[in-house]
């Protein structure tokens, strides 16, 4: 072994890794992507749950509470669902120095924990994002190289593929599959609780933070996961028609743009958001659901735009606020 090698192992054994996993209504699945956490080359030094599932099934409820009385996890239970306030809880409540993000609903290899680590041997380095292989169970292509629309400024970074096979640096975050330095995480903020239930666009919002405060991320092919997509369970829009968007599925993707960037540079995602999720074929071949479409994108381009301009971000330093109130008032409820 080189000095360089024994050095690398050094720093790995130094290193505290907190698995952080906001669950919702997941079963079966939730169990199993435990199970290879557990079987892992390199375990992590503790597995926090934030689970806010109203009531599991009895076999998961048994095997949670098992390797909580164990003291192989720690379960936080969480009322309202919201998969960022779930890690920003996770960031309050972790004790490891890397904070490592995943989904419930994941297959990874043995050594997926050390290929997260490994990249933090370098002290520059703030986050590492994992590849994604497979969506639903359909295998992804292999991509080597950068496509050429992720050179474009200023957001050209939000079209880096997961699946793609080279180790190199980049902005976007996938909150799947993503560790952070903890004093990283909390000198940006966490996540911004304003992107609401279903989260869409808040990692591209935190990977934009860590990345306007000078910290280095990397995306490592080597720490992929496998998304199964679990069709119950999880915070995800369920559309009454297919073709008709939800107010809650516009919203928070056009409160990043208002929010992150001046209306010159939001005006084209926007439009080809509207593009994508409204004027669509289907949408126009039914009148119904183009005006119903049209109406709720319109709402959500109004509560996004309020929310950016007068509310402001809610991360976790609100979150730690919060939960010191909450404790205050239970100590002088007991009291």
């Amino acid at each position: 072994m080189t000095s360089l090698e024994w050095l690398g192992r050094k720093i790995m054994r130094e290193l505290t890794v907190s698995v952080i996993i906001p669950t919702y209504r997941r079963e079966a699945e939730l169990c199993h992507t435990l199970q290879q956490l557990l079987d892992q080359d390199y375990p992590p030094d503790e597995i926090l749950v934030i689970d806010q599932t109203p009531q599991h099934e009895p076999a998961t409820e048994a095997f949670l509470n098992q390797l909580a009385v164990a003291g192989t996890i720690r379960l936080i239970h969480q009322q309202m669902p919201s998969a960022s306030r779930a890690r920003n809880c996770g960031i309050v409540e972790a004790a490891g120095e890397i904070l490592l993000f995943l989904d419930d609903d994941i297959l990874i290899e043995k050594d997926f924990i050390r290929a997260h680590l490994t990249n933090f041997r370098d002290p520059s380095v703030a986050a590492v994002t994992g590849a994604i292989w497979s969506e639903r169970g359909q295998p992804l292509p292999l991509i080597y190289e950068l496509p050429a629309i992720t050179q474009q400024q200023p957001l050209g970074w939000m079209q880096v593929p997961a699946n793609l096979a080279i180790r190199t640096e980049k902005i976007l975050l996938l909150s799947g599959n993503c560790s952070v330095r903890r004093s990283v995480a909390r000198r940006v903020g966490g996540f911004d609780e304003n992107y609401g239930r279903y989260d869409y666009h808040a990692d591209y919002d935190f990977g934009w933070r860590i990345h306007l405060a000078g910290g280095k991320i990397l995306h490592e092919p080597r720490a992929g996961i496998h998304h199964l997509a679990a069709p119950r369970g999880g915070c995800r829009v369920e559309r009454r028609r297919r073709s008709v968007p939800e107010v809650e599925e516009l919203r928070p993707k056009f409160y990043f743009f208002f929010k992150n960037f001046p209306t010159y540079h939001s005006a084209v995602p926007i439009l080809k958001l509207l593009r994508q999720h409204v004027v669509n074929r289907a949408n126009i071949l039914r009148p119904d659901c183009l005006v119903i479409s049209l109406w709720r994108a319109l709402v959500a381009l109004i509560r996004a735009a309020y929310e950016a301009t007068f509310i402001g971000e809610r991360t976790l330093h609100q979150t730690m606020f919060d939960q010191a109130n909450r404790m205050s008032t239970a100590r002088t409820q007991h009291l």
